[in-house]
């Protein structure tokens, strides 16, 4: 075989073997931390919350009082994971706290 052709041959391989072995990640959102949600309280206005937790995703339009935090990762072909937090306002107050987080007493 010539050593043009072996050359070549090695340099497909190569990209080949590397082309798998590289991962691609893809993150959407803010990842949240159960310490931040850890220190919302009943009562806190809407810009306390998004002090603690970042600007939300999503405000609903048709309830404005309900914040979405939502957070994706996808990782190769790994199936997606996907984390989520709802926070409920009354009167501009914090209410209520749903989702993949523990709910800190008296928001659940």
């Amino acid at each position: 075989m010539p050593q043009i052709l072996r050359l070549l041959l090695v340099a497909i391989l190569s990209i080949t073997l590397f082309g798998c072995a590289h991962q691609m990640t893809i993150e959407q959102g803010v990842q949240l931390k159960q310490s931040q949600v850890d220190q919302l309280e009943p009562g806190m206005t809407q810009a306390q919350v998004q002090y603690i937790l970042g600007t939300p995703n999503l405000i609903d339009p048709y309830h404005p009082n309900d914040w979405y935090y939502i957070y994706t990762i996808k990782v190769n072909r790994d199936p997606e994971t996907q984390q989520k937090l709802e926070v409920s306002f009354k009167n501009g107050l914090l209410v209520k706290v749903t989702g993949d987080f523990k709910a800190p007493t008296g928001l659940n």
